[in-house]
């Protein structure tokens, strides 16, 4: 997949969109800006940056959930691995970020490429509607409010869980910053 790192404009449009997004590592070593974040490529945790990246994209955008083929890695040589990925389209084409890839890659190659089944998709504005309500949030100040880190027992896609804790700021009806929260236990 050579072509992943050729999407120059794609990954600048991407990091652009990332600059309000923030990562609290908690006792590890605070709160990261989420390109010093996606630095670590933490395995997986394909959920969690896919779940915050979508956070800085447009309304439209897709965080999406599914199986990926990866027969070709020893790590998962079953051929099927639980994933999480956003989608975006920029300029008429189709882009995916993937925490396990160094850079933006064009959608089709991508599909090709990891040959996703089972795929769920929600817009950005789904989870904000979903995920990021009153019930969920307590308000902290100044237009921040903190995402409750109650446990959601029916969460196989991993919608809610990468939410929790997190600090979201509002000013104009506008999302102003986020910050993830993300305490390793290993």
């Amino acid at each position: 997949m050579s072509s992943f790192r050729n999407n120059e404009h794609a990954n600048k449009y991407f990091l652009e969109r990332m600059k309000n997004i923030f990562v609290d590592r908690g006792v590890y070593k605070g709160v990261e800006t989420f390109e010093e974040y996606l630095n670590h490529r933490y395995r997986n945790n394909c959920y969690w940056y896919s779940a915050t990246a979508i956070i800085g994209m447009l309304e439209n955008d897709y965080l999406v959930r599914g199986s990926i083929s990866l027969s070709y890695d020893w790590m998962w040589s079953d051929g099927g691995y639980e994933h999480g990925w956003v989608e975006f389209t920029l300029q008429g084409k189709e882009y995916v970020f993937d925490s396990r890839c160094n850079g933006v890659a064009l959608k089709q190659e991508w599909y090709e490429e990891f040959k996703p089944k089972n795929i769920v998709k929600y817009t950005k504005q789904q989870i904000l509607n979903t995920v990021f309500i009153s019930e969920k949030m307590t308000y902290l100040q100044d237009g921040t409010y903190q995402i409750s880190d109650a446990y959601e027992k029916k969460d196989e896609c991993n919608l809610y869980n990468p939410y929790a804790r997190a600090k979201i700021h509002f000013e104009n009806g506008k999302i102003k910053f986020f910050t993830a929260f993300r305490e390793f236990c290993n």
